[in-house]
């Protein structure tokens, strides 16, 4: 038997055990724990409730709509003063989708608008401005339940979120149709190999695998061709809504141009399709200036979709559809801030830089593209040249540049073993939007001095001699052929640099009393120019063959007009002159210390008179500059 010692575990004289004590404390505190747990539950299930009124309307409608957890964090808001962008977004934000959420009005997707506190989504024709709540009666942040029971004047504007664009589905439409033209491709390119001469082999076919695999899918810009009825019935909506004043436009909006707008459509299109219409001379005057019954607000998205899908074309509907919905953003944005309703375009602008990169990036690739058809067709033509003095090799990739005074850059071809030319001018405008970077400062100096005088042409090269090894005349005999040593080589002018200037001079007036003025030229006219400075660099020439061998050879300038005309015995580069537009060139034969002498070609895309004057100046000028070329073995 046990027993207790007094006064350990007993409380008083009530017996009670302290063990006993102990769990019925333990169970009282369980009970308040549980209660105060159950509580907490219910309000939050009450402010779930509350902010899931949006998910339970679109669940009784049948669709289904992904949870959205609405943003915790501070986000700068649009006022009515300006759009105010978020200074850290550099990138599009990640995250899913939107674009299949159906509108809170019209019950379509592909909204542009969400309302923030409650995450409802609006097209922007849906949503009235400024937004006084959410249009949706079911929500807790409705109109009725915003207003509060104050005057309506006296409310701010619910914050609203212009949503980025979506890129998914035309990028998807692009990859789509590019696999299918690269499979259509195979076989053409197959054909065209089998087609090849022997003789043509290397240059040719290196140049048609450029054009083929350079190429890209491209559509029009605006679109032109028969009007469909979908598209007729949607222009005829947009023209109705416009009309009495029930759109997000700005005040003064003229029809013809919003309607160019939205369908991505020619004026003369529209003026062909609806020719009584008097398109230019009607405005727009806001009156709602939204959609303000449902039904009919359903009844436009339903138009627009089906014109949409009246497209056959993937990539073409793809692309229409982004361009619509960029179209009503844009405009929404302006009419915001002139209505004072708050905006937040963080996203929005994000998605905006995305796009203009993706458009420098697809223009450069279009250009690339269109660049290595040009240079395949002109070195086609151009390998139909029987003199065997003109060369024409494969451009390996680039062996360096060294450069200092004046020395005149690096040859880069394969045709020279052994002792490789240097030249140190590069190809200043072959590959790049700002040409003439890389250039020596002999070319740099001969550009200078053609601007400062308005000399009337707007690229120049240079060419060198090198002596490379030959076998036709390995006997050593130095009369075989002018430029051959008694060592058996064979001397020949090479490529040496280039350089494209940044004017365009005009003409003189008749009778030479208007002066030449010098305008900017484009960068695609520059682009072009450096590109022929590219395809010139797969050439060289003996000695007598071609305009550098024959201004070297007998050492007098030589200007030759309509070269794009010439026959190739004339002008060996007749090719690049069709495709790149060069009319007029001049030949300068340049003193140098250490070689003897060089060559200078200028080149315009334009017909130039000639001028005797001026050939004795910048040959005079040019010889100033000593230019100096060195080699490397």
């Amino acid at each position: 038997m046990s027993y207790a010692q007094p006064g350990a575990n007993q409380v008083g004289g009530g017996g009670l055990q302290a063990e006993e004590l102990l769990a019925a404390a333990a169970a009282v505190s369980q009970s308040a724990t549980n209660a105060a747990l159950a509580a907490s539950l219910q309000q939050q299930q009450q402010q779930q409730q509350g902010n899931g009124v949006a998910q339970q309307f679109f669940d009784q409608q049948g669709m289904q709509q992904q949870q959205y957890i609405p943003q915790q964090q501070q986000q700068q808001v649009v006022g009515a003063a300006s759009l105010q962008p978020q200074q850290q977004a550099n990138a599009v934000p990640a995250g899913p989708s939107m674009s299949h959420i159906p509108c809170t009005r019209c019950g379509h997707p592909n909204c542009d608008l969400k309302v923030i506190g409650c995450s409802c989504l609006l097209h922007v024709r849906c949503a009235p401005v400024p937004l006084r709540g959410c249009p949706n009666p079911q929500c807790f942040n409705s109109c009725h339940a915003a207003s509060g029971g104050q005057a309506s004047g006296m409310m701010q504007s619910t914050p609203l979120e212009l949503l980025a664009m979506d890129f998914g589905e035309m990028d998807e439409a692009r990859r789509a149709a590019e696999l299918g033209a690269k499979a259509g491709w195979k076989k053409g390119r197959a054909r065209k190999k089998a087609k090849m001469n022997d003789g043509q082999g290397g240059v040719v076919a290196a140049a048609d695998d450029a054009s083929v695999e350079g190429a890209t899918i491209q559509t029009p810009e605006l679109r032109t061709g028969r009007w469909t009825n979908e598209e007729t019935a949607y222009c005829d909506k947009l023209i109705s809504k416009f009309m009495t004043g029930r759109l997000p436009l700005p005040e003064g909006a003229k029809l013809n141009e919003f309607l160019s707008q939205m369908l991505k459509s020619k004026q003369s299109r529209l003026t062909k399709k609806m020719k009584n219409a008097k398109l230019s001379t009607k405005t727009f005057k806001r009156t709602t200036g939204f959609l303000a019954d449902a039904m009919e607000a359903r009844d436009f998205s339903e138009s627009e979709d089906c014109f949409l899908q009246s497209i056959s074309n993937p990539l073409e509907r793809s692309e229409l559809k982004f361009h619509i919905q960029k179209q009503w953003r844009e405009t929404f944005s302006t009419y915001c801030v002139s209505h004072g309703q708050q905006l937040n375009v963080d996203a929005w602008l994000a998605s905006v830089e995305e796009m203009d990169r993706r458009v420098h990036r697809a223009k450069d690739h279009e250009r690339q593209a269109r660049r290595k058809i040009m240079m395949g067709q002109a070195i086609r033509q151009d390998m139909l040249n029987p003199d065997s003095g003109v060369v024409i090799t494969q451009r390996p990739a680039s062996s360096g540049n060294l450069s200092s005074g004046n020395s005149v850059g690096s040859h880069r071809s394969q045709q020279t073993e052994g002792s490789g030319y240097h030249d140190g001018t590069g190809s200043g405008g072959g590959g790049s939007d700002v040409p003439g970077g890389s250039s020596s400062p002999f070319l740099h100096r001969i550009m200078a001095f053609m601007h400062r005088n308005n000399v009337p042409f707007e690229y120049v090269d240079a060419w060198v001699p090198s002596f490379v090894a030959t076998e036709e005349n390995g006997s050593g005999n130095p009369d075989a052929s002018p430029g051959v040593d008694g060592q058996g080589s064979k001397c020949r002018l090479c490529f040496a640099g280039c350089m494209v200037a940044r004017q365009v001079v005009t003409n003189p007036g008749p009778g030479g009393l208007a002066p030449r003025r010098a305008q900017p030229m484009s960068k695609d006219e520059q682009y072009m120019l450096a590109a022929f400075g590219d395809y010139s660099e797969s050439f060289s020439f003996d000695v007598g063959c071609g305009l550098p061998g024959r201004v070297y050879h007998m050492g007098l300038p030589t200007w030759e007009q309509s070269v794009h005309n010439a026959p190739l015995h004339h002008f060996e580069r007749v090719g690049g002159s069709q495709q790149w537009g060069i009319r007029t060139v001049v030949g300068i034969p340049v003193a140098s210390p250490n070689v003897g002498r060089i060559v200078v070609v200028l080149y315009s895309r334009h017909d130039r008179p000639k001028d005797h004057d001026l050939v004795i100046r910048i040959t005079d000028e040019f010889t100033r500059l000593l230019p100096s070329p060195k080699w490397k073995l």
